[in-house]
């Protein structure tokens, strides 16, 4: 029964995920298709470059964006959550190692602006 119920409050959560990340403007919607599909067969050195791209445009709140979107695209896909992932490859971007993914981004539509 207990089984159950976890996979049940994951599947919860993981609806939860998606539903609080909207589609991103423009280029950072598919710099966080290709993120997720990255993670997912293992290719750091492609993840990190992305990573170096976002921080560049945006800093630690652009890559935050593009990271939960991400997750909630792997999520929608039945590949499971990515987030501790990303944050291994990009822990010495920026200050994403000092920040990293903890914080929910804000709900503000264009993280670039």
């Amino acid at each position: 029964m207990r089984d159950w119920w976890n996979r049940r409050r994951e599947r919860r959560r993981a609806k939860a995920r998606i539903n609080n990340n909207p589609p991103l403007p423009g280029v950072y919607e598919v710099e966080a298709g290709k993120l997720a599909r990255l993670v997912l067969v293992a290719a750091p050195a492609d993840v990190r470059a992305i990573g170096v791209r976002l921080n560049v445009a945006g800093g630690v709140p652009l890559m935050r964006y593009v990271a939960h979107r991400a997750d909630a695209l792997s999520l929608e896909h039945g590949s499971g959550p990515i987030l501790d992932r990303i944050d291994q490859v990009w822990g010495s971007i920026g200050d994403w190692g000092r920040m990293g993914h903890a914080q929910r981004p804000s709900r503000r539509r264009d993280p670039a602006a």
